[in-house]
């Protein structure tokens, strides 16, 4: 009985140590803004963004003329009603399109950040599957970090960029 005892005790703490689980982290705060793709990606979405700001600089100043013409004295009922109704139109273009733009810089951004993140995460893939870990965290949003393997500059070199010290 003892021996049948023992032998379990051996089984189990052999298969604990099969099953050890080998833990490592990244600081993804000094990979990201590094990245190649991250500047280019960045820079298409500030272009954008100053695209529209000025589509929007050129459809205010339109508006801003025509509400001068349309507050000239003298202007017939008519004419007054005619261009009340125009600048209401304009304002609710400029509205309409000032929403249209900020949605589509929205998605721009989301798409450009999803795009990022694959980047990262693939090379994490690949030095987490080749250095056989079971667990790679983020340690740059994670508020404790003891122990474990900092794969920063694996994971830095596997996308092309230089390694760096990445003390906390």
């Amino acid at each position: 009985m003892k021996k049948i005892i023992g032998l379990l005790v051996v089984f189990v703490v052999l298969g604990g140590i099969a099953q050890a689980q080998k833990i490592g982290h990244v600081y993804a705060d000094k990979i990201l803004s590094d990245l190649p793709i991250y500047k280019k990606l960045s820079a298409e979405l500030d272009a954008a963004r100053k695209e529209r700001q000025q589509a929007l600089a050129r459809m205010d100043s339109t508006y801003r003329a025509e509400y001068k013409r349309c507050s000239q004295p003298g202007l017939s009922d008519i004419d007054l009603r005619n261009c009340q109704e125009d600048l209401a139109v304009m304002e609710e273009r400029i509205q309409r399109r000032s929403q249209e733009y900020e949605q589509q810089l929205v998605q721009m951004q989301q798409l450009i950040q999803q795009q990022i993140l694959d980047t990262l995460q693939q090379a994490i893939n690949v030095v987490g599957k080749n250095g056989g870990f079971t667990y790679i965290i983020d340690a740059s949003s994670t508020y404790y970090v003891a122990g474990g393997i900092d794969l920063t500059d694996k994971v830095r070199i596997q996308l092309g960029l230089k390694a760096i010290e990445t003390e906390p």
